[in-house]
């Protein structure tokens, strides 16, 4: 969901009116207006961005080793955070910032994952984390 959808409904309204490319972000926004449980579909859409950014960089490929072991480290911030074994919340507080310090890094090379980052970023935010 983009961050106008993000910040619009973060102000609680009785309406909302834009085109939706991502069918999960229009399915949200349509239950948040029908009084749906709409704080549990955020984590699970936070976790399903995670997922996908996670599989994303693995695919990365870095010939710069600064580069390399930055994502290498988001990396494993987002498995402890995907492990079903604990609560995910205390990996959440530092995340948004590291995802923001890989977007500097690899905005021009790697532009699918970026992406993907600035929409965690969002859902992050949006979750108030």
């Amino acid at each position: 969901m983009g961050i106008t959808a993000t910040l619009t409904l973060q102000l609680g309204p009785a309406s909302y009116t834009a085109v939706e490319r991502d069918e999960a972000a229009a399915q949200f926004v349509g239950s948040y207006l029908t009084g749906g449980d709409y704080q549990q579909m955020d984590k699970q859409e936070l976790h399903r961005q995670l997922e996908q950014l996670h599989a994303e960089l693995q695919q990365v490929e870095l010939p710069d080793s600064n580069e390399r072991e930055t994502l290498q480290k988001l990396a494993a911030d987002i498995r402890k955070i995907l492990e079903p074994k604990e609560d995910p919340t205390p990996h959440y507080g530092g995340l948004s910032e590291r995802l923001r310090e890989a977007i500097a890094q690899l905005e021009a090379s790697h532009p699918k994952a970026t992406m993907l980052m600035g929409q965690v970023i969002d859902q992050l935010a949006y979750l108030g984390v």
